[in-house]
């Protein structure tokens, strides 16, 4: 479901649309009610068709919007409008550690410091029973500051095992498998 600005959904007004990878679209917005700027992301339609997946999607979300860690980006709101299902995000500020590692090496300093960051954040998930199952550098947010984020809790998840139970593959992406998957 592609949204024009101005476009409402609750409380949330679109204003622009971004191009950050991941399923479905994603747009800056504003959220009326809290006033404050937040990432919307729409899901493929086709994905809130899916009964059993929107069920997941669901359950797997309101899980990682319980998480507040500063190295995990947290989820404000879930939801379906109009057939579609949605999230929203504080704004995604920063560049992928996949567009870092892109644009050339990455210093082993910063490395060790994402690491960390990693680390710390995983845990926390963990430590709530919360698994993202497709933590790529794609997945990892790195703001201005140097701290790494880890995006798509959840929804990766969701998405992942979805995907992966229809056509009978392992949810993730291969090289990524952590060693229990």
């Amino acid at each position: 479901m592609v949204m024009t600005p101005g476009t409402r959904v609750g409380p949330y007004e679109i204003r622009t649309a971004l191009s950050v990878p991941g399923p479905g679209e994603l747009y800056e917005a504003r959220d009326h009610d809290e006033q404050r700027d937040v990432a919307f992301r729409v899901l493929p339609v086709d994905f809130a068709a899916n009964p059993d997946r929107l069920t997941r999607f669901t359950k797997e979300s309101q899980a990682a919007a319980q998480l507040v860690h500063p190295n995990l980006l947290t989820v404000h709101d879930i939801g379906t409008d109009a057939g579609a299902a949605y999230v929203v995000s504080e704004p995604m500020a920063g560049r992928t550690l996949r567009e870092l590692i892109e644009a050339g090496p990455v210093p082993a300093a910063a490395v060790a410091r994402y690491a960390a960051d990693l680390a710390s954040g995983l845990a926390a998930a963990h430590a709530k029973g919360v698994a993202h199952r497709d933590l790529t550098p794609a997945h990892i947010l790195v703001a201005a500051d140097g701290r790494a984020r880890i995006v798509g809790l959840g929804l990766a998840a969701a998405t992942q095992k979805a995907s992966a139970l229809a056509g009978g593959a392992m949810p993730g992406t291969l090289s990524y498998l952590s060693p229990e998957q």
